[in-house]
């Protein structure tokens, strides 16, 4: 027996296993990375025409830091048109108002929760809590894994969706008033109005918890 001949031969075997072992690792790890990426999917059509606007990270980091510019949403539809987008008033209620980028109250968040659903936070009041709803209309609830806290995006085609939740069903959809406040409310899904056609839209706003770096050059990101 050639002892050379037989332990090249064992040494190749243990490479060409180990090679296997950490080549399925690397798969594991990039799906664990995958995974754990924040990502928005819609219920149903199309995707394209949210991709741009839902699947993107809610915060940009452009410095080694607390990031200068934040990454929100601005929700809007076609019954009062762009001007006009979702708004939390004085008493945390739901409606729409004229755009201001500026106002907190504004702005929100998409989070990816299970099966497809998302998560809806503003960010003036943080993720404690979350956009809930009763049998009539959406509120703001204590974050949780409550069933009106868990909302539907169907592409609606061209950029519009329709939005429900799992506690109401598909069939329920929100709309809104043309009247003093604009409040938002569940609508009829077969009635096909217009304020239930909605389009999510996002943008970079500054973030108040930047802290501004001295120890070098350094050019915050800016707004698209």
């Amino acid at each position: 027996m050639n002892i050379n001949k037989s332990f090249t031969a064992v040494a190749v075997t243990m490479t060409l296993l180990i090679g296997q072992a950490f080549g399925q690792a690397g798969v594991n790890q990039l799906a664990e990375v995958s995974s754990a990426e924040a990502a928005t999917r819609i219920t149903s059509g199309d995707s394209t025409a949210l991709t741009s606007a839902l699947t993107s990270a809610d915060v940009t980091s452009d410095g080694p830091s607390v990031p200068s510019y934040l990454l929100v949403k601005f929700i809007s539809n076609s019954f009062l048109g762009d001007n006009k987008v979702l708004t939390l008033d004085s008493s945390n209620r739901l409606m729409m108002a004229t755009k201001d980028k500026m106002n907190p109250r504004q702005q929100w968040h998409v989070v990816e929760g299970n099966n497809g659903y998302i998560h809806l936070w503003n960010q003036a009041l943080g993720e404690v809590l979350r956009v809930d709803s009763d049998t009539t209309k959406p509120h703001m609830a204590k974050s949780g894994n409550y069933s009106g806290q868990f909302w539907a995006l169907e592409d609606a085609r061209n950029g519009w969706v329709r939005i429900s939740n799992a506690y109401q069903g598909r069939d329920k959809v929100l709309d809104t008033y043309n009247g003093t406040g604009n409040y938002v409310f569940f609508e009829a899904k077969a009635k096909n109005t217009s304020g239930t056609f909605w389009k999510v839209v996002q943008d970079s706003v500054p973030n108040p918890d930047y802290v501004a770096q001295t120890s070098y050059d350094y050019v915050p990101l800016q707004p698209q």
